[in-house]
């Protein structure tokens, strides 16, 4: 799966998407890191898709996972949610899609063009 789930010290989640990703991969590494006992004591989320070169999500697969955020921000709503974005135009529509949807948890959620850009976002909050 080209999709890797690091769970780091402070907290953070750091979740790095890489080649081609459809929605089904997406949702399965959610509800992965959601169903971990370390998620209820996250304090930031790092998405990071600056590596995806093909980005097969659909509207309704970001619905999905956006509906699945909703849910985990039940069981632990101080999440930061950093969303570093791919460069292919599906993926910054897609992205922005989902932060849309997902603004109705209670999430502080960012879009960025970089790790480096998100990263100091989290570390400032």
């Amino acid at each position: 799966m080209p999709i890797n789930i690091v769970w780091e010290e402070n907290h953070t989640l750091y979740v790095k998407y890489s080649g081609t990703i459809n929605g089904s991969e997406a949702r399965q590494s959610q509800e992965t890191f959601g169903s971990d006992e370390r998620f209820d004591g996250l304090k930031a989320i790092l998405l990071d898709g600056s590596e995806i070169v093909e980005n097969l999500y659909t509207e309704k697969d970001v619905e999905i996972i956006s509906a699945i955020a909703i849910a985990q921000a039940k069981s632990n709503p101080a999440i930061k949610n950093a969303v570093v974005v791919d460069a292919t135009d599906n993926g910054v529509a897609l992205s922005a899609f989902y932060k849309f949807l997902a603004d109705e948890t209670a999430w502080d959620i960012e879009l960025f063009s970089n790790e480096e850009e998100a990263r100091q976002w989290l570390s400032k909050h």
